[in-house]
This record gives C-alpha cells, structure tokens and sequence, in this order.
C-alpha cells in the first residue's frame, strides 16, 4: 500500500500556532502600564475584557462615536483609544462563538472624557452570553483585573 502524506494537517498547524504565537506576543498590561498616557489635548480610554470562564468563545467590536474601532476585543485582551475631550457615545456589537449575522449594537451610557484623564471601561458579559454591558471602573480596581490581558492594539495607541 502506498503511503501519502496530507499537506493540509501540517499546515493547518502551522497557521494556528502562528496565531497563537502572535496574540501571546502582544505585550500584557503589567508590561505597559507605565507606557499607557493620554496623547496631548486628549483623554485615553481603555477598554478591557476580563477571562471568561464560561464563554471564551466571546467577541465584541467596539464603536465609539459611530467609528468601528479596528480588532475585536476578546477574553484577555483590552484596547487603548485616545479619545477627543467631550462626550463619548460607546456601541457594542456582541458575538458569540462562530459569527452571526444581524448582531444589533448597543448602546451604553456616554463617557464624559476630559484631557489629560484615563478611563478605564469593562466589558461584562450577562451569565448565559449576550447582554453585554460597558462600565467604567475605577483604576486601582481595572488594574487588578487587566493585569495579564494582552494589548490588542500594541504600536497603533
């Protein structure tokens, strides 16, 4: 019997542990706290999203004033955006495992930003999935909690 070998297992590989090799090289927030300030004139708000035991499969895009921020932020990881001083309108689009279509984003309470100030936004998720809402926390609190999520938008700021 001859004997083939399948290319596409090998290769399948090769593309997950690259994947997983880039969102571990993402540097974690105890690595870069100290580097995380607002830009001049601006306020930075970090979004984060703490490890869920329940549903790791979770996924939310974030938009705020109406712009899609690019990435999608997970379990682990949190976002950084350096926001104009005045009110800031935060939409949530949710996703729950393999991607459905017609998510309807929702909206949260507006953040009043003010220059030189960092705020620092939790995405919690409802016990059963979905009902996902944005808080802010205060820093000592979010410090605790976002200590080992991955940056996912590291050098973009």
């Amino acid at each position: 019997m001859k004997r083939t070998f399948d290319l596409s297992m090998p290769a399948a590989l090769a593309v997950a542990m690259t994947l997983l090799a880039g969102c571990a090289s993402a540097p974690a927030y105890h690595d870069v706290e100290a580097s995380l300030t607002p830009q001049p004139g601006k306020g930075l708000v970090i979004f984060y999203f703490q490890r869920h035991m329940l549903r790791n499969d979770a996924k939310c895009q974030i938009n705020v004033n109406g712009e899609r921020l690019p990435g999608t932020l997970k379990p682990g990881t949190f976002y950084t955006y350096q926001a104009e001083p005045g009110k800031v309108r935060i939409t949530t689009t949710q996703s729950w495992g393999p991607s459905r279509a017609g998510d309807v984003p929702k909206d949260q309470p507006p953040i009043d930003v003010l220059a030189g100030q960092t705020y620092y936004v939790d995405l919690r998720l409802g016990l059963l999935g979905g009902n996902e809402k944005l808080r802010l926390v205060p820093q000592d609190k979010a410090e605790r909690e976002i200590k080992d999520c991955r940056w996912l938008n590291a050098g973009r700021r």
